[in-house]
């Protein structure tokens, strides 16, 4: 007994320690250079009079000095009281590092009121000495300089500069060879940071995750903007994009090459190795566990993590003869800029009686901050099929019914020259018979204007997916730059094209083109200003268009 209660309180802190993870960690800036000091600030959500304890094992870098910044209590006023709500402890931790390359604090916790709160491990780059001379200039970012094939990292490509700026355009993309790309298609904001005593507004102009498909050394290519600024000296304004009446001047700003290493995986990979990079999580879903013969059965497995997906090929699922399997679809879903969810779609047809026995399926993945290969299982339910025989049964004995419903003649009557007939019970069956007739008449005909109509639909849409489906109807509901350019990039998918949604309408020769450019060019200039996006209506034909777009590159 006293064993089970030591398991239940040990299963307890685990899940209070797995579940904790509550407070957070900002460093600024958030790529300092060689021997800046920089700022790693801690905000620890604290309702007790305990002082928190921070801990972490910094490599590559020099902690300097620390100190608690505030203590902030958020109150509500009600019915005369005062109430508190929320209390917060600040830290902050003043750092340098000595030389160039990436920044790993790793083992980050505090402990609190007898709890332990783990953070993931936190990585950033420091670069060589800023340019700090010069009006605005253009960096690239990673989180990770040093990967494994198939391991994952975020690329930032950041606008420094030092007056007011107007809108950012990207003249040249980066190829970004050797990579799978998932770009982030979202609007940035500016933000202020100091360099070496120097105030700089940051803006981020492209980002995405990058996964590389071969080892070795892996160029990051440059980007060119083209900034346009006001040749009059003002104040420093980050906050907006504005001109005044002097003259307006473009510069084009390219950064400089980077250089990625990336390591092959460790030998030895498991058989059921999914090639994937990270801790996933698989689910499976089996609409129910018992079959008829003929029925169709359908199942999807759930694969969810930070490895790249996009490459991830169909899992084999069931082996059993008395199924017949079609075609698998399959829809990734990204649901942040780390993570996605991979959802295979099955089909089969029942085809003989049989069953699938329950077993345990195994997948590997890679772990690389463990760097060794780890399994998740998940489970397959028992899986019957038959049935065929109790539905003949069920015909037969409904027959059989039908017929004892049509009487005969009482034997203790006397017996006429014709033969007697029980009128009431012929036509209580006729009548019964014909009742359920039209039923079925009825049924057939509400079935086949409903496929009508799904066939109808199914022809309107090109077969297009539900998300390009989503997509299309938003796009008709509100025309502004980010319902157009997500129809647009799910148009190319990043198959051909960087994300150009201009390259895009040219690539894939889209009907109606200059028009669709020229509302591209003005929801562009409204994008990037500091308001409301900018919504406009257009015309059925450029929606047609669009749509004929996405069903062309679904075909």
């Amino acid at each position: 007994m006293t064993k089970k209660i030591g398991n239940i309180l040990l299963l307890l802190l685990m899940i209070q320690n797995i579940f904790a993870s509550d407070f957070s960690v900002k460093i600024s800036p958030t790529s300092p250079g060689v021997n800046e000091v920089f700022e790693v600030r801690f905000t620890i959500p604290n309702n007790t009079k305990e002082r928190p304890f921070i801990s972490f094992d910094p490599q590559n870098v020099v902690v300097q000095e620390r100190s608690q910044v505030k203590s902030s209590i958020a109150t509500t006023y009600s019915n005369g009281k005062f109430t508190k709500v929320k209390k917060e402890d600040v830290f902050v931790y003043k750092m340098k590092a000595k030389k160039e390359g990436v920044v790993r604090l790793s083992n980050v916790q505090v402990d609190l009121n007898n709890r332990t709160l783990r953070h993931p491990n936190i990585m950033f780059r420091v670069t060589e000495k800023r340019r700090t001379n010069k009006r605005f200039f253009l960096e690239a970012e990673v989180s990770s300089d040093n990967v494994y094939i198939g391991e994952g990292f975020d690329l930032a490509y950041y606008l420094y500069y030092r007056s007011n700026i107007g809108e950012p355009n990207i003249k040249k993309f980066p190829k970004l060879n050797g990579f799978i790309k998932r770009f982030h298609n979202k609007r940035f904001k500016a933000e202020r940071v100091y360099i070496e005593g120097i105030e700089y507004g940051k803006l981020k102009v492209y980002s995405a995750r990058l996964y590389p498909q071969k080892t070795g050394v892996l160029n990051i290519d440059p980007i060119d903007v083209e900034v346009r600024f006001n040749n009059r000296p003002r104040n420093n304004n980050f906050g907006s994009f504005s001109f005044g009446f002097s003259q307006v001047i473009s510069r084009d700003v390219t950064s400089t090459n980077m250089k990625i290493n990336v390591n092959p995986l460790p030998v030895g990979a498991p058989d059921n190795f999914t090639g994937l990079v990270g801790i996933h999580s698989v689910r499976l879903k089996v609409a129910k566990e018992k079959f008829l013969v003929n029925e169709v059965m359908e199942a999807a497995v759930e694969i969810e993590g930070p490895g790249a997906l996009e490459s991830l090929d169909e899992i084999k699922l069931f082996e059993s003869s008395s199924i017949e399997k079609f075609d698998t679809k399959s829809n990734l879903l990204e649901l942040n800029n780390q993570t996605a969810k991979k959802t295979f779609d099955y089909t089969y047809l029942v085809r003989n009686n049989g069953k699938i026995e329950a077993t345990l399926k195994r997948l590997s993945f890679f772990d690389p901050i463990d760097k060794e290969y780890k399994f998740v299982d998940f489970q397959i339910p028992e899986i019957l099929f038959g049935g065929s025989a109790v539905v003949q049964n069920k015909i037969k004995n409904d027959i059989n019914n039908s017929i004892q419903n049509i009487q005969e003649p009482s034997t203790n009557k006397v017996l006429t020259l014709s033969p007697q007939f029980n009128i009431s019970a012929i036509r209580k069956a006729l009548g019964f018979n014909l009742v359920r007739a039209l039923n079925v008449l009825m049924l057939l005909a509400i079935l086949t204007v409903l496929l009508l109509f799904l066939l109808k639909r199914e022809k309107s849409s090109g077969y297009l997916s539900l998300e390009d489906r989503r997509l299309l109807k938003n796009l008709k509901k509100k025309t502004n730059y980010s319902s157009l350019s997500r129809v647009l990039l799910s148009i190319d998918k990043g198959k051909k094209t960087n994300g150009n949604l201009k390259e895009i309408v040219q690539l894939y020769k889209l009907d109606n083109e200059n028009k669709i450019l020229n509302i591209i060019d003005k929801l562009e200039k409204e994008f990037y200003k500091d308001k409301k996006e900018a919504e406009i209506t257009i015309d059925r034909n450029i929606i047609k268009s669009i749509q004929k777009g996405l069903e062309s590159a679904a075909n």
